[in-house]
C-alpha cells in the first residue's frame, strides 16, 4: 500500500489529516464525556444522532450535534415523556426533517419509537443497554449488538463504535465501499473482506498507525487515493 504512504508524504495531505484526526478525537471525547455525564441518555442519543441523522443524507445538509451542550439539548428534543409516548414517531420524524435528513424520517421515528417501546419507556432500561454494551469484549459482538435495531445495518454496526474510537475497534478495518474499491484498483478483487482487512492492516503496520487511523485515513481522502492508482 506505498499509495497511502505516498500521498502522506505531500505535507499538505499530512497536515490535512493530522487535523481532520484531531477532529475526530474531539469529537470521541465528547461522545465519551456524555456516557459519563449521561449514561441513561447515551444508547438512545446514539441512535438517533450516529445511526438515523446521518443516514441516506448529505453530512454538509446535516446539523449533527458537535459539542457536548448540543447532544444534551437533543435530549431534551427526543428524550421519553408521558407526553410523547403516543406520537414519539412524528416526534422524531419532525425531529429528523428539522435538522436536514427528510429521505427516511417517517421510517427512523417508527425505529426510534419501537426502541422505546421495547424498554416501556424506562430510562433504567436504556441505562441498561450501555452497561450490557460494555460488558462486550470483541468487535464482531460490538456489532452485532447495534444491529440488534430497527434500521442499524452492517456498516453502521461498525460506524456508531468507531465514531467514538470504541477500544475495541482500534485494530478494525470497516471494509466500505470506499475501501474495497481502493483494494480492487491495486489488483486485489478476489480478496475476501477479511482479506481485504489483513492488507490494511499490514499497511498500517507499516505506517505506524493504527488500523482505526488508515481506516479513517482512507475513507477521508478517498478521491485523492484513486488519482494515484492506475484504473485499468
Amino acid at each position: 500500500m506505498g499509495i497511502i504512504k505516498s500521498l502522506l508524504n505531500d505535507s499538505n495531505v499530512q497536515q490535512q489529516w493530522l487535523s481532520k484526526k484531531d477532529e475526530l478525537e474531539r469529537h470521541a471525547a465528547v461522545i465519551k464525556k456524555l456516557e459519563m455525564e449521561m449514561p441513561e441518555a447515551w444508547v438512545p442519543l446514539r441512535l438517533a444522532c450516529s445511526g438515523f441523522l446521518t443516514q441516506q443524507t448529505s453530512l454538509k445538509n446535516t446539523n449533527c450535534p458537535i459539542l457536548l451542550s448540543d447532544w444534551k439539548a437533543i435530549w431534551d428534543e427526543i428524550k421519553p415523556t408521558n407526553f410523547r409516548k403516543e406520537k414519539m414517531a412524528n416526534v422524531f420524524s419532525s425531529w429528523l426533517k428539522s435538522r436536514g435528513n427528510h429521505h427516511y424520517a417517517k421510517k427512523f421515528g417508527e425505529y426510534y419509537s419501537l426502541y422505546w417501546e421495547s424498554r416501556e419507556w424506562d430510562l433504567a432500561s436504556s441505562l441498561q443497554d450501555l452497561h450490557k454494551l460494555r460488558s462486550l469484549e470483541t468487535a464482531e459482538e460490538v456489532k452485532k449488538w447495534w444491529m440488534q435495531f430497527d434500521g442499524i445495518g452492517v456498516q453502521y454496526g461498525k460506524n456508531i463504535p468507531m465514531d467514538e474510537i470504541d477500544q475495541r475497534f482500534l485494530n478494525y478495518v470497516k471494509i466500505d465501499h470506499r475501501l474495497s474499491t481502493i483494494i480492487d484498483r491495486i489488483g486485489g478483487v478476489e480478496l475476501s473482506a477479511s482479506e481485504k482487512q489483513d492488507v490494511f492492516r499490514t499497511a498500517a503496520h507499516g505506517l505506524s498507525m493504527s488500523a482505526w487511523e488508515i481506516d479513517r485515513f482512507c475513507f477521508n481522502f478517498f478521491k485523492e487515493l484513486l488519482k494515484t492508482i492506475p484504473n485499468h
